[in-house]
C-alpha cells in the first residue's frame, strides 16, 4: 500500500474511533498465498515495536501451499536471510552490493540445480527497493547461467533502445540533427564504424582539399559520392543500406506518420529479427520498443506536427515514470527483476528481496493521479526519518536497514509476494 494510502487509512480510522467509540472494524487476516513459514518470519520481524508495533496486522496461513509437500524444501530452509553491512564511503558499498547479488544468484542456482525437484527460473523473481543498481544483480544472475528480464520499475525512459527511438524521432523532425543521426547510424541498427562516420563528416573540395562538414551533409550527398570514397566495399554497403532504409522510413512518414517511419526503420534494418535470437534480453528490448512506438502513436493523435510531436514525445519520456514494456513470455525460462512496488497484485513461487533501502530522496509530498483529479497528501510526522534504533535481533535478523517507514513497508510487501523467500539486506552505515 502506498504511503499516502497508509496515512489516509490510519488517519480515517483514528478520526472514526474518536467520533464513534462503538464502531467495529472488520479484520481480514487470512492469507491464501504465502506459506506459514514465511508468514511466521513476517510476524517475527514486523510486529516488533520499532517496526510496525501495534499497527501490524498478523496474517493467518490459509493457502493450499501449507498442505502440500515440497521436496525442494525438505533439506533447505524456506526462508533465508543475509545482511551485508557496508560503509557508505569508498569501495565498500559497491563490493557489498556485488556480494549480495552473487549470494542471490547462488540461492537461485541451488533451487534450479536441485537433483530431486529442480525449480524453473521462470518461477523466480528478484524484487528490489529501487532500480538504481539493477545491472549489478542482472549481471550476477547471468554469471550464474540465468537469463533475466527487467520486468518492472521506472527504467523505461533510460533504456538505450528507448533513447534510440527518441533520436529517430528528433531526426525525422529535423534532418539536420547531427547528434541524432550519429546515434542512429552508430547504433545496432546499422553499426557504422569510425571510418565510415569519419568519411561522412569530411568533405573534399574540387582542389582536393579535405574539410569538415556536418554528418547530415555527408549522408545527404552519399548518392553522388558512392564509389569514389576510398572506403572498403563492406563499409560502402553499410552506408548504402542505411541510406535505403532511411528513404523507406521517410516514405512511410509521408504516407502514415512518424510512428510508422520509426517502425519501418526498425524493421528494414533487420534489428528486430536479430533481437529474436537474443532470448530474454532481446525480448526486453523489443517490449520497450513496442511501448515507445505506442507512446509515439498516442502523441501523434494530438495532431501537433512533426516538430512539436518530437518535443512532446521527449517531454513525456523525461517526466513520466514508466515501467519497461513487456512481451507475452509464458513459455520463457528467465528470472524476472522488478521493484517491490511494480509487483503489486502479483505472486511468485520463489522470491528474493534486495536493496530494500529506497531512494535517498525522501519525499514528504505525495501526489496521486486518479482519473482527472490529482490528490496531494503530506506524510504525517511518524513517517519522517527517525533515529536508528539499537535493538536486539530476533532469530539473527538485523533490522537496522529498515528504520524508515517506507522501507519497512517495502520489505513487508515483498515478503508476502511468494511462498519460499530469500532476503538479502544491504545496510550502508
Amino acid at each position: 500500500m502506498p504511503s499516502a494510502d497508509v496515512n489516509v487509512f490510519f488517519g480515517y480510522r483514528e478520526s472514526l474511533e474518536a467520533e464513534c467509540p462503538e464502531a467495529q472494524f472488520v479484520s481480514l487476516p487470512d492469507n491464501f498465498r504465502s506459506h506459514a513459514d514465511v508468514l511466521s518470519f513476517v510476524d517475527k520481524v514486523f510486529s516488533q515495536p520499532q517496526v510496525f508495533g501495534d499497527r501490524f496486522l498478523s496474517l493467518a496461513p490459509r493457502g493450499a501451499v501449507n498442505n502440500q509437500e515440497d521436496p525442494l524444501f525438505e533439506t533447505r530452509p524456506r526462508v533465508s536471510m543475509a545482511l551485508f553491512d557496508c560503509k557508505v564511503g569508498g569501495p565498500g558499498l559497491g563490493a557489498g552490493r556485488l556480494a549480495c547479488a552473487r549470494r542471490i544468484a547462488e540461492h537461485f542456482a541451488g533451487l534450479r540445480d536441485d537433483a530431486s525437484n529442480p525449480a524453473s527460473p521462470s518461477d523466480m523473481v528478484l524484487l528490489l527497493g529501487n532500480m538504481s543498481n539493477v545491472d549489478v544483480y542482472a549481471q550476477a544472475l547471468r554469471d550464474a547461467g540465468f537469463e533475466c528480464l527487467v520486468a518492472g520499475g521506472s527504467t523505461f525512459s533510460d533504456s538505450l533502445e528507448v533513447q534510440l527511438v527518441a533520436s529517430m524521432v528528433r531526426l525525422f523532425s529535423s534532418c539536420t540533427d547531427n547528434e541524432a543521426l550519429y546515434t542512429v547510424l552508430s547504433s545496432p541498427l546499422f553499426a557504422l564504424g569510425d571510418d565510415a562516420l569519419l568519411y561522412l563528416a569530411t568533405g573534399t573540395s574540387r582542389q582536393g582539399h579535405r574539410f569538415r562538414r556536418t554528418l547530415s551533409d555527408g549522408f545527404a550527398a552519399w548518392k553522388d559520392e558512392k564509389g569514389l570514397t576510398g572506403l572498403t566495399a563492406e563499409q560502402e554497403d553499410q552506408i548504402d543500406f542505411a541510406h535505403i532504409c532511411f528513404n523507406a522510413a521517410f516514405d512511410s512518414i509521408r504516407r502514415f506518420g512518424m510512428a510508422a517511419g520509426v517502425r519501418t526503420l526498425l524493421r528494414s534494418s533487420g534489428w528486430l529479427i536479430r533481437l529474436e535470437s537474443e532470448q530474454a534480453q532481446g525480448q526486453a528490448i523489443v517490449g520497450n520498443l513496442g511501448k515507445a512506438l505506442r507512446m509515439l502513436e498516442d502523441v501523434e493523435k494530438l495532431g501537433l506536427g512533426l516538430a512539436r510531436t518530437a518535443d512532446r514525445f521527449e517531454s513525456d519520456l523525461a517526466t513520466l515514470k514508466l515501467t519497461p514494456g513487456t512481451l507475452s513470455a509464458s513459455s520463457s525460462n528467465f528470472v524476472r527483476i522488478m521493484t517491490v512496488h511494480a509487483s503489486k497484485g502479483l505472486e511468485f513461487p520463489h522470491v528474493a528481496l534486495a536493496d530494500l533501502r529506497l531512494s535517498g530522496k525522501a519525499e514528504s509530498l505525495v501526489a496521486e493521479n486518479i482519473a482527472a483529479s490529482t490528490y496531494v497528501a503530506l506524510d504525517s510526522p511518524m513517517l519522517r526519518p527517525v533515529r536508528r534504533a539499537e535493538c536486539r535481533y530476533h532469530a539473527g535478523i538485523d533490522l537496522s536497514g529498515f528504520d524508515a517507514f517506507l522501507e519497512r513497508l517495502c520489505c513487508h510487501t515483498g515478503a508476502v509476494r511468494g511462498s519460499p523467500l530469500a532476503v538479502r539486506c544491504l545496510d550502508p552505515c
